[in-house]
C-alpha cells in the first residue's frame, strides 16, 4: 500500500488508492472500516464512497531519501520489531506467521535487547529531549496488527498524534504492553501523546525508521503532512 501512494503522487494524486486486506497487519483497511473481510473489500471497491485522507512525507536528512506514508512511521522498538516481522519471510520457521501473533513474536525477540536512547523530539517547533523507547508518528490509528498507538488519530484532520514512550525497564515495559491493544496506554505515566503538523527526530545511537511497515531509513528524519491530498475508496456511511 505504501509503494502505491508513493506511485500516485507521481500522477499527482489524480487516481483512487482501493485497498485489498491481504496485507501481515491490514491495519489501514481496520481504519477505513474495511477490516479484513476480502468480500466486503471487494464490495468496497465497487460500491463505496471516495473519502480524501492526509498523506505523511518522511525525509531521510542524511541520504535525502523522501518516502509518503498514510498509515504510521516510527523509530525505535516499532520498527526493530517491524523489521524482524519482515524478515520472518525468508525464515522457514517464521514465514507462515501472519498479523498479531507475527507482532508478538518479533516483540518477545526484541525485547530482550529492548534499550533506551537518547530522542531529540521538535514538534512544531516545541523541542523535547527524553531517553526513549520509541517514538510513533501516526496518521491513523494502529499498526502491528491492531496496536492502537494513537486511539485519538483522524486520518484526514490535517495532523499527526506522536505517541512518545519513555525509557522503561523491560519488566515494566513487558506489563504495560498489552494495553497499548485497547488504546489504554496513553494514561501510563511513561506514554507521553503529542499532536503536530512537522515533527523532527533525532536520536543517539542513529536508530531505524519504520514508514507503512517497512525500515526505510534511519533518524535523523523530518515528518510533514500534506491535508486531504489523497483519495481512498471507504465504505459508504452508516
Amino acid at each position: 500500500m505504501g509503494e502505491v501512494v508513493n506511485g500516485l503522487a507521481q500522477s499527482n494524486y489524480t487516481s483512487v488508492l482501493g485497498i485489498l486486506p491481504f496485507g501481515t497487519g491490514n491495519d489501514f483497511a481496520r481504519c477505513l472500516g474495511i477490516g479484513t473481510d476480502w468480500q466486503k473489500a471487494l464490495d468496497v471497491l465497487f460500491e463505496g464512497t471516495t473519502r480524501r485522507v492526509d498523506v505523511g512525507h518522511a525525509l531521510f536528512e542524511e541520504t535525502g531519501a523522501r518516502h509518503l506514508f498514510i498509515n504510521v512511521a516510527g523509530c525505535g522498538f516499532d520498527a526493530l520489531v517491524a523489521q524482524r516481522v519482515n524478515d520472518f519471510r525468508f525464515h522457514r520457521l517464521w514465514r507462515h506467521v501472519r498479523g498479531v501473533p507475527a507482532y508478538l513474536s518479533a516483540v518477545g525477540q526484541e525485547l530482550l535487547k529492548l534499550r533506551a536512547v537518547d530522542l531529540s523530539l521538535e514538534c512544531d517547533g516545541e523541542v523535547i529531549q527524553q531517553r526513549a523507547m520509541l517514538c510513533a508518528v501516526a496518521n491513523a490509528t494502529s499498526y502491528g496488527g491492531g496496536m492502537l498507538v494513537a486511539p485519538d488519530a483522524k486520518f484526514d484532520d490535517g495532523e499527526f498524534d506522536i505517541c512518545l514512550i519513555k525509557e522503561a525497564g523491560q519488566m515494566e515495559f513487558l506489563r504495560a504492553f498489552p494495553r497499548v491493544f485497547k488504546g489504554t496506554h496513553t494514561s501510563h505515566p511513561k506514554v507521553q501523546m503529542l499532536r503536530g503538523r512537522e515533527i523532527s527526530l533525532r536520536s543517539e545511537p542513529p536508530l531505524p525508521v519504520l514508514i507503512d511497515g517497512e525500515v526505510r531509513g534511519n533518524t535523523p528524519v523530518r515528518f510533514w503532512l500534506e491535508p486531504r491530498i489523497l483519495k481512498v475508496q471507504a465504505p459508504c456511511a452508516g
